[in-house]
């Protein structure tokens, strides 16, 4: 399974960035071959876009794991069947572990920004 993470920065040490949709970058952890990749989030100052959400489905991604995400974005990876999963952790190495510890919590869409208000 392919989960996007998104980081402040694009090494293994990074914090998660506080809202997927202006993440700086996206980490990629494959669970299988246990690879963590980045990707630059070019768009992360344009509000709405979804672009995080476009580069989840470029690169063959499963789920997310965020700790705030946008209405717009969690509708979109939704209606792609992407799995959506909240991390209390704040660096990406804890994130890691939650992965593969399999210590996941659903996000439900009243959970999303739309929904609690945080725009």
């Amino acid at each position: 399974m392919i989960y996007c993470i998104p980081t402040i920065l694009s090494n293994k040490q990074s914090e998660i960035s506080n809202h997927f949709g202006s993440s700086p970058y996206c980490a990629f952890y494959d669970t299988e071959s246990k690879k963590l990749e980045f990707e630059e989030n070019r768009e992360h100052h344009s509000h709405g876009r979804c672009s995080p959400a476009n580069k989840v489905l470029s690169k063959g991604g499963n789920a997310v794991l965020v700790k705030e995400i946008g209405l717009n974005a969690y509708r979109k990876l939704s209606s792609e069947n992407i799995k959506i999963y909240l991390t209390l952790s704040n660096m990406i190495s804890d994130a890691i572990k939650e992965i593969e510890n399999g210590n996941l919590k659903k996000l439900d869409i009243d959970e999303s920004c739309g929904g609690r208000g945080c725009h």
